[in-house]
């Protein structure tokens, strides 16, 4: 399913609109929200509805930051979030790393495969950090 949103605070008028996809796998209700660029509305949140496994921006500049991704993860209470769009020592443009999103946050790193069983979801409310080498993420030391 794909529910309309905006790539920037003014309602897309900046950098255009966005789409956040959800769908189920393997019983799994994942969302991606792609470059969303402000927390969500309440009926994005309604039509987004429960969500197990969450993928969600959090270097700003052309979407979210840290504390629109903060008040992201308020808003639908994912069991497991994924940070995306940040800085990494291979991107050639500006972001803010993922160190300010991570903080007081549990967080299992680095990952270089994510594998959700139910007993992950139910203990919930952590952050999974992937490494991948060739963005230049590692060790999930990325500021």
């Amino acid at each position: 399913m794909g529910i309309k949103s905006s790539h920037d605070d003014a309602g897309g008028r900046e950098r255009g609109q966005n789409t956040i996809f959800c769908f189920t796998m393997d019983a799994i209700r994942i969302c991606h929200l792609g470059d969303i660029g402000e927390p969500l509305r309440p009926f994005q949140v309604d039509a987004v509805g429960p969500v197990d496994l969450l993928f969600l921006p959090v270097g700003g500049k052309y979407t979210i930051d840290a504390a629109g991704a903060d008040e992201v993860m308020r808003q639908l209470r994912p069991a497991v979030a994924v940070p995306m769009h940040y800085r990494t020592t291979n991107l050639g443009f500006e972001l803010d790393g993922v160190g300010e999103f991570l903080r007081g946050r549990t967080v299992r790193r680095p990952l270089t495969s994510l594998q959700l069983g139910r007993e992950d979801l139910q203990s919930g409310g952590w952050v999974a950090l992937l490494s991948c080498p060739a963005a230049g993420v590692v060790d999930g030391s990325i500021d």
